[in-house]
């Protein structure tokens, strides 16, 4: 009987001839091109579902966005005013 990963990944997990002695699962330089993927992956993601409500609910976007920025400002507003009373 196999063992569960050589089912479920079927010559994935044997060693490269070429790189002796590197585990293929904890491969610094595998790991590193996934998580480059899943960055650029989450990127379209985020990118799409923001094109997607800005086309379909304009005017709730529009809304949103005018809430964050009164958010960011109310916040910048906030840090000056503990700067003024810091050094005053």
């Amino acid at each position: 009987m196999k063992p569960w990963w050589k089912v479920l990944f079927p010559g994935r997990m044997t060693r490269n001839p070429s790189r002796p002695g590197v585990n293929p699962v904890a491969d610094p330089e595998r790991m590193e091109r996934m998580s480059a993927n899943a960055k650029k992956i989450l990127i379209v993601a985020v990118v799409a579902l923001v094109l997607f409500f800005l086309i379909t609910k304009p005017n709730q976007s529009a809304d949103v966005v005018h809430n964050v920025l009164g958010w960011l400002r109310d916040g910048a507003e906030a840090i000056v005013t503990f700067v003024r009373a810091l050094f005053s």
